[in-house]
């Protein structure tokens, strides 16, 4: 009923773990699952924030800024101590 904490640990951890057997992450369709039913006062926390180079298929930061802009609602990113803070 109240807002909703999510923990996402982007980190792919080897064998069939955050990374599919195509090589792409889960994190743009987890957050887009979340962006689905967002509600103010959520928070998102994304450990790894170093990953989010755009590389190794992980999205970059910029791009999770555009993700967070096109829900339409006031999102904030905040990168450090290695995580992401959308709220």
């Amino acid at each position: 009923r109240g807002p909703i904490l999510f923990w996402l640990d982007a980190h792919f951890s080897g064998g069939k773990t955050a990374k599919s057997v195509l090589g792409d992450t889960p994190i743009e369709k987890e957050l887009d699952i979340i962006f689905g039913s967002w509600t103010n006062g959520n928070v998102i926390l994304i450990d790894d924030a170093r990953l989010f180079t755009g590389t190794d298929n992980y999205p970059s930061l910029d791009n999770l800024f555009t993700m967070t802009k096109n829900i339409g609602r006031n999102v904030e990113i905040v990168e450090g101590k290695d995580i992401i803070k959308i709220s």
